[in-house]
């Protein structure tokens, strides 16, 4: 009996420790020829985003969504993301360190947005925008108020 234990548990460990899911937040990109870090399918796309292990901030942060908008003129959609006041301060120190960096949001293992840091922001938002033949972003919106309670 010990020993099938054993064996159970030998196989068992590496697979439950490989299928390690990326936690919600804000990522930073990593452009590299060869990712070292977590691959993370772009959604809507068949392309990978290469984003650190962890979060830059954690969905922990969040704490509302706005009205989703749509901009004719442009052809897309976009709803932003209030931060908590913790979330708010980390949101300004990063976004002033990654000036001209690219940072990735993630949500369920997978890359809803990519977004240039133009400079450091103060708002305690951020915004996450689709172009309109993409579908996906209305989803994105009601399981954020679902899973983290907006």
């Amino acid at each position: 009996m010990r020993f099938y234990l054993s064996l159970l548990l030998f196989f068992y460990v590496p697979l439950a420790t490989f299928a390690q899911k990326n936690a919600d937040g804000l990522y930073l990109e990593v452009e590299e020829e060869q990712c070292y870090y977590s691959k993370l399918k772009l959604a809507n796309t068949k392309t990978t985003v290469c984003v650190l292990d962890n979060p830059l901030i954690g969905a922990e942060e969040f704490v509302d969504v706005s009205p989703m908008e749509e901009n004719e003129l442009l052809g897309i959609r976009k709803f932003s993301i209030l931060m908590s006041e913790e979330g708010k301060k980390k949101l300004a120190i990063m976004s002033k360190i990654y000036t001209g960096k690219n940072f990735a949001f993630v949500l369920d293992d997978e890359v809803v947005c990519v977004m240039e840091v133009k400079g450091e922001i103060k708002s305690g938002k951020f915004t996450v925008t689709e172009k309109f033949q993409n579908s996906s972003l209305k989803e994105v919106r009601e399981k954020l108020k679902a899973d983290y309670d907006f």
